[in-house]
């Protein structure tokens, strides 16, 4: 793969569970349950300080795909910390060191500048996209008011065709779609 460890691991956890980056490197072994698939969030680092999560509804827990339990159980590291030193130590490091990492990928894909909040952003839009309801949106990236999670949905060309079809079924249930071409509507 383009990216090593830990980065590889980081980004399988950021992707699919949409984790603020203050979430993702505080993260310990204990927070993994890899039998059940369950991550639970505990904590952050933010600004180099270990403490509380942002919000009450920060706290939560968040299913795992076995790719990613597989991915953490096979990572090597030292100390309780998933991908900081045996202290908590080293996140001005592995700040730097991933956006090396990830500039370096990105130039290869030919992909605009990203950051970890890219992969929150796009882990929303996706489920905003396919249908997951708004509460559980808001569940899974720890938003204490479920409209804020629509902050980070983004929509595209495709789901703006699929709405102007649906509300075409709606209206005129008896036609064919205008975007097949297949018959003209009349009103």
């Amino acid at each position: 793969g383009l990216l090593s460890e830990p980065c590889r691991t980081m980004v399988m956890i950021a992707a699919t569970a949409g984790l603020r980056e203050s979430e993702l490197f505080a993260l310990k072994d204990e927070d993994f349950d890899l039998n059940n698939g369950i991550l639970t969030i505990r904590r952050r680092l933010y600004r180099g300080k270990l403490g509380d999560v942002k919000t009450k509804k920060s706290k939560r827990e968040l299913p795992l795909l076995p790719e990613v339990v597989e991915a953490v159980k096979s990572l090597s590291h030292e100390g309780p910390f998933l991908f900081l030193g045996p202290n908590g130590t080293g996140e001005n490091a592995l700040v730097r060191t991933t956006r090396e990492a990830f500039t370096m990928v990105a130039d290869q894909l030919g992909i605009p500048h990203f950051t970890w909040r890219s992969f929150r952003r796009s882990a929303e839009s996706a489920m905003h996209n396919h249908g997951v309801s708004l509460k559980t949106q808001a569940s899974m990236l720890g938003h204490s008011n479920p409209n804020m999670s629509l902050v980070y949905a983004e929509t595209n060309e495709t789901a703006k065709r699929e709405a102007v079809e649906e509300l075409g079924n709606l209206i005129f249930p008896k036609f064919s779609q205008v975007a097949t071409g297949v018959a003209s509507r009349a009103v």
